[in-house]
């Protein structure tokens, strides 16, 4: 009878453990930088859909809330190639197996401070998911940008949006083409 009890509780043990491993080895993060909020909008939708973590990249230096002045901004960060500062602290990501990654597209590809972030974290391995919003150009070269610096995630196909119309659909339809 105690045998029976001993081989109980180790089944339950290792069904607990199989279920915390498996939930950890599907865990995924919404990582993303907003200017006006749209960005946000969708990453929030996604984090929703996805029971994902969300963390929301932000400048150390804020951008002016001057539509035509960071557009100014903008052009010159990527004439410099330059890297703003990411305010706080940057999330673990060695936790995670999928990072959805969001930003405006700014002068057809990805702000720079998405640079600084991808420049001090390693998606090597990792499924890259990525998402943008823009005016009129869609990605521009931003997804080819992004490979270069990170040559080693598996990047899926990405979810370009012109506003936040239909928000929850797109979302969902892009999830389930990526089969996240």
């Amino acid at each position: 009878m105690k045998m029976k009890k001993i081989a109980l509780v180790l089944l339950a043990a290792l069904l607990t453990a199989s279920a915390t491993f498996a939930q950890s080895a599907k865990k995924s993060i919404v990582v993303y930088f907003s200017w006006s909020g749209v960005t946000e909008s969708v990453a929030k939708e996604i984090a929703s859909q996805t029971g994902s973590d969300i963390y929301r990249i932000e400048e150390a230096e804020p951008y002016t809330r001057d539509p035509k002045k960071v557009r100014e901004v903008a052009q010159g960060e990527k004439k410099r190639n330059a890297r703003p500062t990411i305010k706080g602290t940057l999330p673990d990501l060695s936790q995670y197996n999928t990072v959805y990654l969001g930003w405006p597209c700014w002068w057809s590809t990805a702000p720079m401070i998405m640079f600084t972030f991808l420049d001090q974290v390693d998606l090597g391995g990792k499924t890259l998911a990525p998402f943008t919003t823009s005016g009129a150009t869609g990605f521009g070269s931003s997804l080819r940008d992004i490979k270069k610096v990170e040559p080693n995630a598996i990047q899926t196909k990405g979810l370009s949006l012109h506003g936040t119309s239909g928000l929850q659909k797109s979302v969902a339809d892009w999830l389930s083409e990526i089969k996240k």
